[in-house]
């Protein structure tokens, strides 16, 4: 995924990504650090102006669809039920992980 697409982070994604990582799929902290250090050599903040709190449910996920707007993202990949309700925003597809997975196997 890396090779082919940017991906558009922020401190506080990388800390969630860290989070369920180690939570819910128990990667080893040895492998954790390398990922999230890989992570965040990669990843993009675009500078954006936040939306409307009332733009999605969950108002801690408004950055995301910030963020994704403003860096002008493909697709929005996600495991959070109030970003995927939405099935898209304003034109962007908010997938799930399988679902991106998917896209990019079937081309």
């Amino acid at each position: 995924c890396l090779e082919n697409h940017t991906l558009i982070l922020s401190e506080s994604l990388l800390k969630e990504v860290s989070s369920n990582l180690h939570k819910k799929i128990k990667v080893p902290p040895s492998l954790l650090n390398e990922i999230i250090k890989s992570l965040h050599k990669e990843y993009i903040i675009p500078s954006y102006e936040m939306l409307d709190i009332k733009t999605c449910r969950d108002p801690n996920d408004v950055h995301v669809l910030s963020m994704a707007f403003a860096a002008g993202a493909q697709y929005i990949v996600s495991g959070d039920q109030d970003l995927l309700c939405l099935k898209q925003f304003r034109l962007i597809p908010i997938l799930t992980p399988r679902e991106f997975w998917n896209v990019l196997r079937l081309g």
